[in-house]
């Protein structure tokens, strides 16, 4: 059944367009009968990864941006899902104070973000699609979580035709990104909610300490690089490090470790103190909070792919 799930899904990618709704309707049902009678696992996990294929290509099809959307102006609201730093960027300032600021600070000439559109224009999406903004002379300072109205023009997800280089358009794909497009400077641009997320309330926390190393501490625990200065993005470089900076497995193993020895530590340390005895296993209980430490990690992290990955 695996095999057959397996080989299905791959070829896939060959295929000229979706399955029509009738033909999965069919699929559906054969393999209820296949299942039912327990004939053939092959044949059943091949309807299985014909199934499972064309709901992720339907899924897909369903938060794109409609066509008729792109290259005209378009009033949209929705939320700040995160906050990009391009790479070689000047630092912004790390004095940021909690307080929100009416305007962006000076060294602001532009931002880039991805913005969740909770509504286009006057349609509501069922789908709420993700895009990428960017904002020269942003005349906000915005947070990760905040509501905003924006005057924006849109583009496809489009990358750069080379066949032998880096596959823009499907890296967007991966990010659930279906449209590029910049701000437009507007007086209909404004704020409505002002919520900064657990992950941003963290971050300005740090922030208002004077702790020389911040812009290191942020990349290395939230994955917020937009304090490295142009010297830090080459040092990355030179040295191979600028992995290090996204946040993935590794993190998340090193915060399960170190939970473990940590929890683990307090627990034989009271009984010892007390001169008690454990009269139960402790283990799963040790396992399954350092878990949940770990989910509460990637949460702030933004369950990134290579972090659910």
């Amino acid at each position: 059944a695996l095999f057959g799930f397996v080989l299905t899904f791959i070829t896939s990618i060959l295929w000229p367009n979706l399955p029509q709704i009738s033909l999965i309707g069919f699929a559906l049902f054969a393999l209820l009968l296949l299942l039912s009678y327990r004939f053939s696992a092959v044949v059943a996990g091949m309807l299985a990864g014909l199934l499972w294929a064309s709901m992720c290509g339907y899924y897909y099809t369903h938060w794109q941006v409609n066509e008729a959307m792109f290259g005209n102006n378009l009033l949209v609201r929705g939320t700040v899902l995160s906050l990009l730093a391009p790479p070689m960027a000047k630092p912004l300032t790390s004095h940021v104070q909690p307080k929100r600021a009416l305007t962006a600070p000076a060294k602001h000439t532009a931002i880039k973000f991805n913005f969740r559109v909770n509504k286009m224009g006057t349609q509501v999406p069922w789908f709420k699609p993700q895009i990428r903004l960017t904002w020269q002379r942003p005349s906000l300072h915005l947070q990760q979580g905040d509501e905003l109205v924006l005057l924006v023009r849109l583009k496809p997800p489009v990358g750069l035709a080379n066949p032998h280089g880096f596959n823009y358009q499907k890296w967007l794909t991966s990010k659930n990104i279906s449209a590029l497009g910049y701000v437009k400077n507007s007086p209909s641009n404004r704020l409505l909610i002002s919520a900064p997320s657990l992950r941003q309330q963290n971050i300005n926390h740090l922030l208002t300490h004077s702790l020389s190393n911040i812009r290191w501490i942020l990349a290395l625990s939230y994955g917020d690089r937009r304090l490295l200065t142009s010297s830090d993005w080459e040092l990355m470089q030179r040295t191979g490090t600028a992995h290090l900076f996204a946040i993935s497995g590794m993190h998340l193993g090193i915060v399960f470790g170190f939970i473990l020895i940590i929890s683990k530590g307090i627990i034989y340390s009271i009984v010892r103190l007390t001169k008690g005895e454990l009269s139960r296993n402790v283990k799963p209980w040790l396992l399954g909070f350092s878990t949940l430490v770990c989910a509460y990690y990637a949460f702030l992290a933004g369950f990134e792919i290579p972090v659910m990955r």
